[in-house]
């Protein structure tokens, strides 16, 4: 099975998909925050690399940069 293909298939689960969701959600969040100026870009960069060790997404890190700005 190719990586597409399991990375899929992953997703079909209700605890991967609401993990995947639950950092979109943040990822976009912090996103707002920073263009806002609350967030300097070296906090976002900081916050944001720790929002990825918690949620550990297993999709979403190839285009959450299309997502989020």
């Amino acid at each position: 099975m190719n990586t597409l293909a399991t990375t899929v298939d992953q997703m079909t689960r209700p605890e991967v998909f609401a993990r995947e969701l639950a950092f979109i959600t943040d990822a976009h969040t912090l996103s707002m925050l920073a263009g806002r100026g609350v967030l300097t870009p070296a906090e976002y960069r900081r916050v944001y690399r720790l929002l990825f060790q918690a949620w550990s997404p297993i999709y979403q890190s190839q285009i959450v940069g299309e997502t989020t700005g």
